[in-house]
């Protein structure tokens, strides 16, 4: 099934680029209609089931039959226009942007749960769990370069769960939408959930798949154990990703614990100071009582991932029985953005990749 769009506009020149970009990209997902008489148009509603209308002009939304439409939005000269009453999308940006905000609105409907958008992908995406063994140890540079290095061959979602991450701080992309956005479809239980995955969505020039952090630390701490396995599950099955990587503190959370039973493999990123043995220990005496509460098999899943070594001050993981994956010598004089393009370019995240 596809979304069913319809577009009131005069701007004839907007409107056949819009079109054109629209059956080039998005023809698997949305039909769409044009019109420029306003009559004609309440003629087609009166007789059509529509998802969603946008406006343009001085066309007044309650001037034509809404009965069978979802959503009513308006094009906007302005970017970043807040206006209570209408739902507005700015008319002057890139087509995919657009795109995304359609698949949003539509998302966002009391109709969406109801039609399937997307099929069955019979290939699930494999899922990574990245957690720093002691602070400092450089999980999220492991995690980032990972998605980096896997993103020109497949489809890479970086999932930032940490309470303080910012993935914007590497992966540069402009968007509307935030894990807000999500959260609060996830509490909200309205609307297409696996579409409003792919709205919020942004992609970094590196073609790695991100959501641009929560605006509070506090909204995320607010989601539930229920609601975390909904968040899995649609990514899942959405079908738009080979390869998930999710990067989290190793802090006990709801969303923490389920990563890692939901996580193929899970990679304990340390250092070898003193630190990073000591809180080894104790996060697998916690591992184990997790195993035995739960009925899980984690321990199995565990991998581990030195970075950051120093060969002659550094010391291996003590009474460790966890496989060594691999790993990455401290670089001195390289600001995070350069570290993360550098691993990106080692063959140790080819080697890893795709065995569960």
């Amino acid at each position: 099934m596809k979304i069913k769009l319809v577009v009131y506009s005069k701007d004839r020149a907007y409107m056949e680029h819009l079109m054109q970009y629209m059956n080039v990209h998005c023809y698997e997902k949305i039909e769409m209609g044009w019109f420029s008489d306003e009559d004609v148009l309440n003629t087609y509603l009166r007789s059509h089931d529509v998802d969603v209308v946008i406006l343009d002009g001085d066309i007044s939304v309650g001037s034509f039959d809404q009965k069978f439409t979802t959503v009513v939005s308006r094009f906007s000269e302005q970017n970043s226009v807040k206006n209570s009453s209408e739902i507005t999308v700015y008319k002057y940006q890139k087509g995919e942007a657009i795109y995304k905000k359609i698949l949003d609105l539509y998302a966002s409907g009391e109709k969406a749960g109801t039609r399937e958008i997307y099929g069955k992908d019979e290939n699930e995406p494999q899922f990574y769990l990245v957690l720093p063994v002691n602070g400092g140890a450089g999980a999220s540079t492991i995690a980032k370069a990972f998605a980096v290095s896997q993103a020109e061959e497949r489809r890479v979602l970086y999932l930032n769960l940490e309470l303080y991450g910012d993935c914007c701080e590497f992966f540069q992309e402009n968007g509307e939408f935030t894990l807000d956005d999500i959260l609060y479809a996830l509490k909200s239980k309205r609307g297409n959930f696996n579409l409003k995955l792919e709205s919020v969505m942004r992609k970094s020039p590196e073609g790695v798949c991100f959501y641009a952090p929560a605006e509070s630390p506090l909204n995320l701490m607010e989601l539930s154990k229920e609601e975390f396995r909904q968040f899995i599950s649609g990514i899942r099955e959405c079908g738009l990703f080979d390869l998930v990587i999710m990067d989290m503190d190793m802090y006990p959370s709801e969303w923490m614990l389920e990563g890692m039973n939901a996580a193929d493999q899970i990679w304990l990123v340390a250092d070898g100071t003193d630190a990073s043995n000591e809180k080894y220990q104790r996060f697998m005496q916690l591992v184990k009582v997790i195993e035995r509460k739960n009925e899980w098999r984690l321990i199995p899943k565990m991998r581990v991932f030195y970075n950051k070594y120093r060969s002659k001050t550094g010391r291996p993981l003590e009474a460790c029985q966890l496989e060594m994956i691999g790993g990455f010598p401290r670089y001195e004089g390289m600001n995070g953005k350069n570290i993360v393009r550098e691993m990106a370019r080692s063959q140790i995240f080819d080697q890893l990749a795709g065995g569960k």
